[in-house]
């Protein structure tokens, strides 16, 4: 790759100290992932403008169609390289299934983790994308499976847990296989699970699953097109007002399944404060997975606890659902019913309406999208926020730094270059060494923004020590205003940012962070380094 480094770099990391942009995508123009199907449930992939009508508010709209653009062709990064630009081409059509443990009791939901197992298969098999989290009863997520992990590796780390778990032999695998493997054997077993009694109350938690809704949003928003999330839990910590797409309170049930508030020991609802506190990240993050066209697939989970799956669940399911543009799936639906979703989520149209501001004065905006075709059914979010809550960004970067998934809105690579030992510090226990690094955009990566000549990128270091809680972090800027000629050549050829941090010796877990300030997009990448 050809880099205009040497030219950009001098001045970017000059102008470190410059005002903070907060411009985000054109929040007139609403871009909506929508499923056309037939009567027999095949979709339909021959549509124009000319047959949608979209309704918001009960007003019709002027409709266009946006070609999905082809992701950039995969490239084999070089050695020490590492990179998050096949992301976008790996992640087309992705299927993300959370199993949310702190709404969930393993009595409910132990004997769908094989099943749950058996749907990761036949995503192998079709070499569909799939990623399978936890969310543990602390709200913390973990990756079992990343979508990211080829069907290859998959299918034999399935076949090596499944080997594990029924006490056959193993057999040999390669590293990736057997690490793989573990993390799928722990899931069986449930290493990671609520393992509260069922005449226990679940306490209910809004604020972890919303914040799981905005990271993988946030996450996947390189993946052009529709995404599916698949949100398995027994009960929901929310209700939701359909008319105005907003969270309300729940409601004790029979027996007390549901408790929600500081207080759950009395079942206490949520007071008007929370619900004032809540409702501002809540329509940022629903907002999220609406731009990022994720599309909700909530299953109520019920298995051998005395607890049923109450109405309140079921119906917060569906309008969650309803409002992402996805499908509540019953209790009593098998899981091999998602079979095809990453294949409905490609065939999705990518439906673009402008000016949406002026067609809705409401906070919740009504929407409607018909086809003229006999017998056609729609897939597609039934409303949005006018104006979404905005969250704070040094949550949502601090979030970013500590999650265990990779960002893919900025496309990047990193490599290492140098490592030196500066001169001794008395102070320090163990000395460290200063390591470079060169972060290299490619073109995809539409740095600067295409409307401009100047960049504001922030980008953090975060490495963790193997075996430690400590982390040591760094940041550093990237602003500045380019030349004609630069801004072209960056489009055209791409550039590279050069920089070095300090690591006392040891095994780490790098994560680079890059920040776009001016359009918000996330882009990260993780790697591992040993200093010596």
């Amino acid at each position: 790759m050809k880099c205009c480094g040497v030219v950009v770099a001098a001045v970017l990391w000059a102008a470190a100290c410059v005002a903070q942009s907060t411009t985000a995508a054109d929040a007139g123009k609403l871009q909506l992932g929508v499923v056309v199907t037939d009567a027999g449930g095949d979709t339909i992939r021959n549509l124009t403008a000319k047959d949608l009508t979209i309704e918001i508010q009960k007003k019709s709209q002027p409709v266009q169609l946006q070609t999905i653009a082809p992701a950039a062709p995969g490239v084999e990064p070089a050695e020490g390289e590492f990179t998050n630009r096949n992301n976008a081409a790996t992640g087309r059509g992705l299927v993300m299934v959370v199993l949310d443990t702190i709404h969930t009791r393993w009595l409910d939901e132990k004997d769908l983790r094989p099943v749950i197992a058996k749907y990761l298969a036949y995503c192998a098999n079709h070499n569909s994308p799939v990623s399978l989290l936890l969310m543990d009863p602390h709200g913390v997520l973990h990756i079992v499976h990343d979508y990211t992990t080829s069907s290859t590796t998959l299918t034999a780390a399935l076949n090596r847990a499944d080997a594990v778990v029924h006490g056959r032999p193993p057999g040999d695998a390669t590293p990736e296989v057997a690490a793989e493997a573990t993390r799928l054997v722990d899931f069986l077993k449930g290493t990671i699970a609520n393992y509260a009694v069922a005449s226990a109350p679940l306490r209910a938690s809004p604020e972890p699953v919303l914040d799981m809704f905005r990271i993988l949003s946030t996450a996947t928003a390189g993946i052009s097109g529709r995404k599916t999330l698949v949100w398995i839990a027994n009960i929901t910590p929310f209700e939701v007002d359909e008319k105005t797409g907003m969270v309300a309170s729940t409601s004790t049930t029979a027996g007390g399944v549901v408790a929600v508030g500081k207080e759950y020991e009395t079942h206490q609802m949520l007071t008007g404060d929370e619900l004032k506190q809540l409702r501002p990240f809540w329509k940022s993050c629903l907002t999220a997975l609406l731009r990022s066209e994720v599309a909700l697939y909530p299953l109520a989970v019920r298995g051998q606890a005395d607890s049923l799956v109450d109405n309140q669940t079921l119906h917060a399911m569906h309008v969650l659902a309803a409002m992402t543009g996805g499908r509540e799936v019953s209790p009593t639906e098998p899981l091999s019913s998602l079979a095809g979703l990453s294949e409905q989520n490609i065939a999705a149209y990518d439906v673009v309406a402008s000016d949406v501001k002026q067609s809705c004065k409401s906070d919740w905006c009504d929407l409607k999208i018909t086809v003229n075709r006999p017998g056609a059914r729609v897939a597609a979010p039934s409303g949005f926020f006018r104006d979404a809550g905005a969250w704070q960004q040094a949550d949502v970067l601090s979030a970013a730094m500590t999650s265990p998934l990779d960002f893919t809105g900025v496309p990047f690579v990193v490599r290492w270059t140098t490592t030196e030992t500066p001169p001794p510090n008395k102070a320090e226990a163990a000395p460290k060494k200063k390591l470079g690094f060169v972060v290299t955009f490619p073109p995809e990566a539409d740095l600067p923004p295409p409307t401009g000549h100047e960049l504001n990128l922030a980008i953090f270091v975060h490495a963790t020590k193997l075996g430690s809680d400590n982390p040591q972090n760094a940041n550093f800027n990237a602003a500045g205003q380019l030349s004609p000629e630069q801004a072209q050549q960056a489009h055209e050829h791409g550039f590279s940012l050069n920089n070095v941090i300090e690591l006392p010796p040891g095994d780490y877990i790098v994560k680079f962070l890059v920040h776009d300030k001016f359009t918000g997009r996330l882009g990260s990448v993780t790697v591992p380094v040993k200093v010596s």
